[in-house]
């Protein structure tokens, strides 16, 4: 594995949906992290890439810095699993923190491997912290990177062909990555259409066929993942990340945030602290 920076995990998050049928992580993006996390029990759907995969109990889902993603619990089989955020990776192509081949599947069965890849993960989630457990935690740390690029250099790529006629996957594809960048703008259906050359109503059929969403959803999940992200991985104040990731209002953001999670953003960034 190539890094030029000390491998260093930056955050560990466990997440148990049993108490949470409806339990979701909207779209967001890890700009210099790589994160893979590991279904311990339950399943749930990934969107990455603009595209979904399911996931069950035994997969490791890993996903790429910069790639924006979305999970969602299976509510009939609540998903648990531990996420870790690593900086320092720089595996694939010298792109720091990818580990996937762009036409990969995120989603990585670890089959024979789950009770080591298990006790690794449950290990460092409990004892990452510790100083006195630094140097184990780094050895593991090693020695799971190691374990996963092995086995992703051992399975073929994800060659799968899109039905969808490719100008129509162009288009769309473009909207989203427009929409990525510039999510806290106000972004409006008419306003896209008009950059890219193409009815509103043509726009608004083809993105929620290709993504599931529709552009007013697309947005406000975007800024509700990237909110949430801030809160759980950042340190700064809640009216500085709901300025950044477009709200000017701060009253509005609360309802918004509120609506999407149930809690108030101080409750959500508390809650994953003390967990």
């Amino acid at each position: 594995m190539r890094h030029p920076d000390p491998i260093d995990i930056h955050n560990i998050v466990s997440v148990d949906a049993a108490g949470s049928p409806d339990w979701a992580f909207p779209l967001h993006a890890h700009p210099h992290h790589l994160e893979i996390s590991l279904v311990l029990s339950g399943g749930g759907l990934l969107y990455f890439g603009g595209r979904s995969y399911v996931m069950k109990k035994g997969d490791l889902s890993i996903k790429n810095a910069g790639v924006v993603h979305a999970e969602h619990t299976d509510p009939r089989d609540p998903i648990r699993q531990i996420c870790i955020t690593f900086s320092g990776v720089d595996e694939m192509d010298g792109c720091p923190g990818h580990l996937l081949a762009e036409n990969a599947s995120p989603i990585l069965p670890c089959e024979g491997d789950m009770d080591l890849m298990s006790a690794m993960f449950r290990y460092l989630a409990l004892h990452w912290r510790e100083e006195e457990s630094a140097a184990v935690c780094r050895e593991l740390t090693l020695a799971a990177l190691d374990l996963i690029c092995m086995r992703i250099s051992r399975t073929p790529a994800d060659r799968r062909p899109s039905k969808a006629d490719p100008r129509i996957m162009q288009t769309v594809s473009a909207v989203t990555a427009w929409i990525n960048e510039h999510y806290p703008e106000k972004i409006t259906l008419n306003g896209l259409a008009e950059r890219f050359f193409v009815s509103p109503y043509y726009l608004e059929k083809k993105f929620k066929e290709s993504t599931g969403f529709s552009i007013n959803q697309y947005v406000i999940d975007r800024r509700m993942g990237e909110a949430q992200r801030l809160l759980i991985f950042d340190q700064a104040g809640i009216k500085e990340i709901a300025l950044a990731v477009g709200y000017e209002n701060l009253q509005y953001f609360y309802a918004t945030f509120r609506k999407y999670t149930g809690v108030t953003p101080l409750d959500f960034r508390m809650r994953f602290r003390r967990e």
